[in-house]
C-alpha cells in the first residue's frame, strides 16, 4: 500500500521533470505548452521539429510504465473486497488491469514511432478504465465507503463523461478547435484519476486499520 501511494504520489514529480527537459514542439515554441501539447509530447523520442527530447522521453515513459506496474497488485486486493459475485470482482481487476496495461503500452510506444499503436492504447485503457471505476466504486463495501461517496462519484462521472462527450462533438463538427480543447480534456481525465486513486488508497488504507482494530477487539474481549 504504502509503495503504491509513493509512487503515485511521486508520479506528478516525475512528469514536472519531464516537463522540464522538454526542448518544444517546434522552433517558434519553446518548452511544454500546458494548453496546446498532450502529456503523450513528453514521451516522444524526437519533438515534430526533430529535437532530441530523449531525457524528458526517459524520464516520462519510465514513470509511467513504473507507476501503471506498481498499481496492479492494488486492483487485485482492491476488487477482491467487493461485494456480489466472484466474477464482478474479477471483472473489475481485468478492466482495471487492462487499463495498466495499456498505458503501459502508451509508454512503451511513442507517438513519433507507432502512432497507431500509441493511440489504440490510449482509447483501450479509457475504455476499460470508466467501468472498472465504477465498479469499485459502487461495488464497495458499506464499511468501506457511504452511499452518499458513491452515489456522489456516480453523478460526478455521469456529468464528466456527457461534459467530454458533448465537447468531441462540438470539436468533431469544428464549432470548438481541437486546440486547447483536446490537450485540456486529457489533463482534466489524469487529474480526475490519480485524484480518485490517492483517495481511494488512503480510505482503503483506513478501510483496513478499521478491520484490525476491530479483529484485536474481538480477540481482546474473548
Amino acid at each position: 500500500m504504502l509503495v503504491v501511494l509513493a509512487t503515485m504520489l511521486a508520479f506528478p514529480v516525475a512528469i514536472s521533470a519531464a516537463i522540464a527537459f522538454y526542448p518544444g514542439h517546434d522552433e517558434a515554441a519553446h518548452g511544454y505548452r500546458f494548453w496546446k501539447d498532450f502529456l503523450s509530447a513528453l514521451g516522444e523520442t524526437r519533438t515534430p521539429a526533430g529535437h532530441d527530447n530523449f531525457r524528458a522521453c526517459l524520464i516520462f515513459n519510465i514513470a509511467l510504465g513504473f507507476a501503471m506496474l506498481a498499481v496492479i497488485p492494488y486492483w487485485h486486493i482492491r476488487s477482491d473486497c467487493l461485494r456480489g459475485p466472484r466474477f464482478l470482482r474479477w471483472l473489475t481487476f481485468l478492466c482495471c488491469t487492462g487499463f495498466s496495461l495499456g498505458v503501459v503500452g502508451v509508454a512503451t510506444s511513442p507517438y513519433n514511432l507507432r502512432p497507431q499503436l500509441h493511440n489504440t492504447c490510449v482509447y483501450t485503457a479509457f475504455a476499460v478504465i470508466v467501468p472498472g471505476v465504477l465498479l469499485l466504486v459502487l461495488g464497495s463495501d458499506r464499511a468501506f465507503v457511504g452511499w452518499r461517496y458513491r452515489v456522489a462519484w456516480a453523478v460526478f462521472a455521469l456529468v464528466l463523461l456527457l461534459s467530454e462527450w458533448l465537447l468531441s462533438r462540438l470539436i468533431s463538427q469544428h464549432v470548438l478547435p481541437y486546440y486547447p480543447v483536446g490537450p485540456i480534456l486529457q489533463k482534466i481525465n489524469v487529474a480526475v484519476f490519480f485524484g480518485w486513486l490517492v483517495a481511494d488508497l488512503w480510505l482503503f488504507s483506513a478501510y483496513l486499520k478499521r478491520g484490525e482494530a476491530a479483529s484485536a477487539d474481538g480477540v481482546d474481549s474473548n
